[in-house]
């Protein structure tokens, strides 16, 4: 298995994405677009099924707004993460999805999955 770091760096760097790139604003499709290419490089590189996701605290028609959580769904179950994307904790992440690939997601908080919409959810 490749080293999630090293993985990590290497998915930023190919999506030109960086650790501070949501920190002033972002919006549901930008959510759309990163979480997709965040799964697909997660299922890619580690074998993982589940989808990562923003959770945000309200949702109106097709529009999330509100306080927002990286979360990586899997099996019915949602877990927080570390964004890394607007609070540069990329090390937490990288830390939190070590855990999920050795099936050890006893430090991370399970919350419930309401309605979605792509990869945007309440």
């Amino acid at each position: 298995m490749p080293s999630v770091l090293l993985s990590f760096a290497e998915f930023l760097r190919n999506h030109e994405y960086t650790t501070s790139m949501w920190e002033n604003h972002y919006t549901s499709n930008d959510v759309n677009q990163v979480c997709h290419h965040l799964t697909k490089w997660a299922q890619t590189a580690f074998g993982l099924d589940g989808e990562f996701l923003i959770l945000w605290s309200r949702q109106e028609g097709m529009n999330f707004e509100g306080d927002s959580e990286l979360c990586y769904l899997t099996d019915g179950t949602a877990y927080l993460l570390p964004n890394p994307f607007i609070e540069g904790d990329a090390e937490g992440f990288v830390v939190a999805l070590q855990g999920i690939l050795h099936n050890d997601v006893s430090d991370l908080y399970e919350t419930p999955v309401v309605s979605r919409v792509l990869y945007n959810a309440v």
